[in-house]
């Protein structure tokens, strides 16, 4: 089988075919299958290299940059050679390749020139195609001055692979290239200095020179000392951090020696350019041996930090001294610190003389964590003796309540409820224990908001669960526990007398407000007790009926009407003055606060008709009850160790009206009976007249 393929020519007269050809071009069917199928496979190569996953991730890379320069007197002619891979098929691709700010010459691509875009900040070219090229280009840079300090630095683009080669038209010298991962110097003769350096990603390069010092001159290098050493005694360990700056001249160095003290563990031991450290022994003692990766000139920080373990016993030690190997000079400084239940006291200060801890050293202050107790300054051999005595601890607070605030609703049948609020700043304690007054249940206890479950101890305290306080930038923060507590007491007689307990935690109290919600039948002549008492809570007050709420109003949720809620604010804030809480502004402002608390738990709903069914071992729930009646507010400060104490003589009303009867109707009585008996006066007054 054979395949015809007719051949025609367009834009010509006549068509120009080979000797014995008639247009037609005939084919196996192998021949044609093959190019058919080639044909077929090169489509499909097309169609997967446009698919989104098959395509590049980036559009275009740099991936080798060389720059090759000459530093003139007046000017740096640069020349720099980019390789770059374009990747994307089908959109131009933008490639900047020099900063902005420089200069640029002469641009070529694969040996032609080539336009130049300046955009973003950086010079740029277009490419389309995809492929490799070769991007050169010349700029210019101005040379130092020679009056100014020699150095160039200059702008580059970051590249995974950049050489760097320079020729100085002066011989012999010194040239640090930052940064650079090796530099090569060769001098040529008496008129140049050729540089190459291996560039690591960077995007500037940094070229300083001067005259190399002739080698006979620069002779053995010498070190010099200025150790700071910061020791901290606590009751277990003692710990030694020096600070060790050496200054290296004339030549570099790659190891230091220390002569390290006897039965000490090193912990660690820093310095830039470290390459090792290790301990090697000797008849002096054991050897700390400072390997650098390379050498190093100048100034060079090494620090050291060791320790060893105390006995128990009250001892006198000597602090640790150590000793560097080949240095001309060495002098330092010493301070002391003490950690936990330790005093100190200097039984030995030789070659070393006494200076304010002010004048130590601030890298050596910084590293401090307590109060430096003695500070000492050398420069030779010095021995430090300390006596270390230990004391027993004091037990310290590790939770206090900042403010109790409390409201307690006494009903006419007998029932005492009370919403007890602590705000709470704890360190370490688990539990807040609580001793209820006897035949008194506990219905729900909070912590920060959320419920948790009370524990009874075998004592009868109840434990309450208690959270951690997080540390602030204005110190310890506290949180909120709430309880509510029922007990059932004997109902109102019409006279009678009252004692209530509002029970305190098993931590100090800085200060407490109490507002009692009594019933308001009932007047009450005298509150007694180990509290202060409001203005409402005074006898005439009391007896008047001052204190009486309007429970509607005290309900507003919109505020409309405020009389009786700025009414006991305003008696909350003379009890709380009259307790000393608002002696200066900051305190007038935190008994405010104060206030605001109580008044906000006072003025809220509770629900207190009959005792609510309980369970143990599940979360308790909120409880409420409606508040009316008489208020009354009460305060304490620093509550500890006890339970404030309330007393009360009441009774009811009636009798008041009674007893203001009575007193009418005697006054009534007395006036009518002088009256009759002006009467009588008058008659027979006029009866002696007569006769």
């Amino acid at each position: 089988m054979a395949v015809l393929l007719a051949t025609h020519s367009f834009g010509a007269d006549k068509a120009v075919l080979p000797s014995g050809s008639q247009g037609e071009v005939t084919l196996d069917w192998h021949q044609f299958n093959e190019m058919w199928t080639k044909m077929q496979q090169m489509e499909k190569k097309i169609e997967d290299l446009q698919k989104p996953e098959n395509l590049p991730p980036v559009p275009f890379t740099i991936t080798k940059a060389a720059y090759k320069g000459i530093v003139g007197e007046k000017k740096t002619d640069m020349t720099a050679v980019f390789e770059l891979d374009v990747y994307d098929p089908k959109e131009w691709v933008k490639i900047p390749f020099l900063p902005s700010s420089v200069a640029i010459t002469e641009a070529q691509l694969n040996g032609q020139p080539v336009g130049v875009l300046q955009e973003g900040g950086f010079h740029q070219i277009l490419l389309k195609k995809p492929g490799r090229y070769v991007l050169r280009t010349r700029f210019a840079m101005r040379s130092p001055k020679p009056e100014e300090v020699p150095q160039l630095t200059f702008n580059i683009q970051s590249t995974p692979m950049t050489m760097l080669a320079l020729e100085f038209s002066r011989p012999n010298l010194d040239v640090q290239i930052e940064p650079s991962q090796g530099i090569d110097i060769i001098s040529t003769g008496e008129k140049r200095t050729l540089v190459t350096a291996a560039l690591p990603p960077t995007s500037y390069v940094t070229v300083r020179w001067q005259k190399a010092l002739p080698e006979e001159a620069a002779g053995p290098a010498k070190v010099y000392l200025d150790a700071q050493n910061l020791i901290t005694v606590s009751e277990g360990t003692l710990k030694a951090h020096w600070n060790l700056d050496y200054s290296i001249l004339r030549r570099g160095v790659r190891e230091l020696k220390v002569l390290m003290p006897a039965d000490w563990n090193i912990l660690s031991v820093v310095c830039d350019g470290l390459q090792e450290w290790k301990t090697i022994d000797s008849p002096k003692g054991p050897v700390l041996l400072v390997q650098l990766a390379y050498a190093r000139k100048g100034n060079v920080a090494v620090g050291i930090q060791i320790e060893r373990a105390l006995s128990d016993k009250d001892e006198v030690i000597d602090l640790p001294q150590i000793k560097a190997f080949d240095i001309e000079r060495e002098q330092g400084t010493v301070g002391v610190e003490a950690k936990g239940v330790v005093e100190l006291a200097v039984q030995n200060a030789e070659g070393l003389q006494a200076i304010d801890p002010r004048e130590l050293p601030g890298a050596l202050w910084q590293s401090a964590t307590q109060p430096i107790l003695f500070a000492f300054r050398y420069t030779k051999p010095h021995a430090l003796e300390l006596s270390v005595k230990r004391h027993p601890e004091t037990p310290v607070l590790t939770t206090t309540v900042d403010d109790a605030n409390a409201v307690t609703v006494l009903t006419e049948r007998g029932q005492l409820i009370t919403k007890i609020r602590y705000q709470v700043r704890n360190q370490l304690k688990q539990y807040l224990a609580v001793r209820l007054p006897q035949g008194t249940e506990l219905w729900s206890a909070f912590v920060a908001g959320e419920p948790v479950k009370p524990m009874k101890a075998e004592d009868g305290t109840f434990r309450i669960p208690l959270a951690k306080s997080q540390l602030e930038n204005q110190g310890q923060s506290g949180f909120p526990v709430e309880l509510i507590t029922y007990r059932p007491i004997t109902k109102f007689w019409p006279i009678g007398y009252k004692a209530l307990t509002l029970p305190m935690p098993d931590a100090p109290v800085s200060r407490m407000l109490w507002s009692v919600y009594l019933p308001e039948k009932y007047r009450f002549p005298y509150f007694g007790g180990d509290v202060e008492k409001g203005d409402m809570a005074q006898s005439w007050s009391a007896l008047q009926g001052q204190a009486r709420i309007d429970s509607s109003e005290m309900a507003s949720s919109n505020g409309a009407n405020l009389r009786d809620r700025e009414g006991l604010k305003e008696d909350l804030r003379k009890l709380t003055t009259h307790m000393g809480a608002a002696k200066s502004m900051a305190a007038s402002a935190e008994a405010d606060e104060l206030v605001e608390k109580q008044a906000a738990l006072a003025g809220s709903l509770f629900e207190a008709n009959a005792p609510l069914p309980t369970a143990t071992g599940v979360f308790p729930v909120a409880f409420e009850l409606p508040t009316s009646g008489q208020l009354f507010h009460f305060g304490q400060i620093m509550v500890v160790g006890q339970d404030p104490q309330l007393t009360m003589y009441y009774l009811h009303g009636r009798i008041i009206q009674g007893l203001v009867f009575l007193i009418l109707l005697g006054m009534g009585y007395y006036l009518l009976k002088v009256e009759w008996l002006e009467g009588i006066r008058g008659r027979i007054k006029l009866a002696v007249q007569s006769n």
